[in-house]
């Protein structure tokens, strides 16, 4: 998977895309305001800043692109259970974690909650 705020990384990306299986998407950022999370041609998915996932958001960019990635700045949002909960209660598709064991943990008690 390849990740980036930069329109030229992305085209560059896209143009040399060969037939390895991999996922672009686009980091949406806007300088940390609301966006129109619209994607560039040939991306895949989209990552949000996590200040601005809401049910909204989360089911429009579901219905017009269908992957979302949620990332966040560990000084704005530390990594914690609420955080967690955030993300799995909105049914994101992936965020990178730094406490990765933690987050699986986490994770699993929401998809048992979930049975």
């Amino acid at each position: 998977m390849f990740s980036s705020f930069c329109p030229e990384i992305v085209e560059g990306l896209l143009a040399v895309r060969g037939e390895e299986p991999y996922q672009i998407n686009s980091l949406k950022n806007n300088m940390y305001k609301p966006d129109t999370y619209e994607l560039w041609e040939g991306v895949h998915g989209i990552n949000i800043a996590e200040k601005f996932m809401t049910p909204d958001i989360v089911k429009q960019i579901r219905s017009q692109y269908g992957t979302l990635g949620v990332w966040f700045g560990k000084t704005a949002c530390p990594e914690n259970q609420d955080l967690y909960s955030r993300i799995f209660d909105n049914r994101v598709d992936y965020f990178f974690s730094d406490k990765p064991l933690i987050a699986m943990e986490a994770r699993s008690k929401v998809q048992i909650k979930r049975i």
